[in-house]
């Protein structure tokens, strides 16, 4: 669950986002809807904790990110629209280097069950750009 509450955020002298208070449940699907420069993109970057806020409280699953913005991190997912990926390591560098960054256990079991469920166990060790 992610609780958020008097969200402020200011990029300079511009207000993106004055007093935003969600709640987003599990299990739930939420759509969150605006017209460009609404805010949509710097709420989600917030609550990935990609981004800083000025003020407010945002948890994750209990976990303050303001307080614990490591242990927020290691729990929260986050694509951007443009997602860099290392082009020179394989898919399963990549894979792994994600892991180590969330101090995943298990990380090499993980890999494998989920590429062999998606089909994609034989192109692990590409090079991501090829």
């Amino acid at each position: 669950m992610i609780a958020i509450d008097g969200l402020l955020k200011r990029y300079g002298d511009m207000i993106a986002l004055d007093g935003v208070s969600a709640l987003f449940r599990d299990g739930e699907v939420t759509a969150i809807l605006g017209e460009n420069g609404a805010g949509k993109s710097t709420l989600l970057k917030i609550c990935a904790n990609v981004i800083p806020f000025d003020s407010g409280e945002i948890e994750i699953d209990g976990v303050a990110v303001r307080g614990d913005s490591i242990e927020a991190r290691k729990i929260t997912g986050y694509l951007p629209e443009m997602p860099y990926l290392y082009e020179r390591l394989t898919g399963r560098e990549f894979l792994h280097f994600i892991a180590s960054v969330r101090e995943m256990d298990e990380a090499e079991e993980k890999i494998e069950d989920l590429a062999g469920r998606l089909g994609i166990l034989d192109f692990l060790d590409y090079e991501i750009g090829t």
